[in-house]
């Protein structure tokens, strides 16, 4: 089928390298909105039905994909015609042969935004947020690693595949070669921790839209942590496994809020040295790789800084 009101752009990735942060700061533009839920996994699993095997996979993923193209194609119409239409699913970088063929077929002419991080503190920062919501079996992260190839094999769905997201290269050559620079945007996520008003303003430009003066860039959204004791970490897991109960605080609660209550509940921790230098050791190629398609990389993604 031929979508009604196609997508004007895609945040196509990474996966915990601050998309819904950049979502959230981008759609304070009037004329730029996105889809509800903004990650619906349209383009990496249109057509599909899924089957993710791994904990609370049923309620986070199969359950809440919008893979049926008139479902998605609703979702869009909903969205004022006049505006920037967007949608933003990490799947999509992951499962990019599958995605960019959705691409070529449903929205051609979209644009694409990839945000990409650090693939070691990238990672870290998935097993943590895995963690924050009482899914993680694993007490450390260099067991969770060790367990990530049968985790893949067993059909655990790609926010599980902690290292393997991180090997970004072929996903963003193969975006590159298909999109071009005219309609793929890269943004790194160092550079948007530095600033986040210069890299909106920049897609703000890229998108073809004005500026507008009140830009406020304070807000964290989805931060990790892990819960700061046990009984948090229970009543987290309660919450989503229950989907009625989680629909209703999501729709009782502001998203600021709902962050102001993970600061609260949850608490930052660092990588250790051991598997950080595991990691570096393992992304060091693609690393290199990727620098010389890109022509750089952030100075902390070598100097772990």
């Amino acid at each position: 089928m031929t979508l009604q009101t196609p997508p004007t752009f895609l945040i196509v990735g990474a996966a915990r390298s601050g998309t819904s942060a950049l979502a959230s700061y981008i759609e304070q533009h009037p004329k730029v909105s996105f889809t509800r839920p903004k990650e619906t996994h349209f383009f990496a699993f249109a057509n599909q039905s899924l089957n993710f095997n791994g904990p609370g996979d049923e309620q986070l993923m199969n359950r809440v994909a919008v893979t049926d193209p008139h479902a998605f194609d609703k979702l869009m119409g909903e969205l004022p015609k006049e505006n920037q239409r967007g949608e933003g699913s990490v799947s999509s970088l992951y499962y990019a042969r599958t995605a960019i063929e959705n691409i070529r077929r449903y929205c051609p002419n979209v644009r694409l935004i990839a945000m990409l991080r650090d693939p070691v503190e990238r990672a870290f920062s998935s097993y943590q947020y895995m963690r924050s919501k009482g899914l993680e079996p694993e007490p450390e992260f260099g067991a969770a690693l060790d367990a990530e190839a049968q985790r893949i094999k067993d059909g655990w769905h790609h926010i599980w595949h902690y290292a393997s997201m991180g090997r970004y290269h072929r996903s963003l050559s193969a975006f590159r070669q298909e999109f071009g620079a005219e309609q793929l945007k890269i943004v790194f996520y160092e550079d948007f921790e530095k600033d986040a008003s210069a890299a909106v303003r920049d897609i703000w430009d890229f998108l073809g839209e004005g500026q507008v003066e009140q830009l406020d860039t304070r807000q964290r959204i989805n931060k990790s942590g892990v819960a700061r004791n046990r009984v948090i970490e229970a009543g987290v897991q309660m919450v989503i496994n229950a989907d009625p109960l989680r629909k209703l605080l999501k729709s009782a609660i502001p998203l600021s809020g709902r962050e102001a209550i993970r600061n609260v509940l949850f608490r930052s921790t660092n990588i250790s040295s051991e598997d950080r230098s595991r990691l570096a050791t393992y992304f060091a190629d693609e690393n290199s790789r990727l620098r010389q398609e890109l022509g750089r990389l952030p100075d902390s993604w070598v100097s772990g800084v």
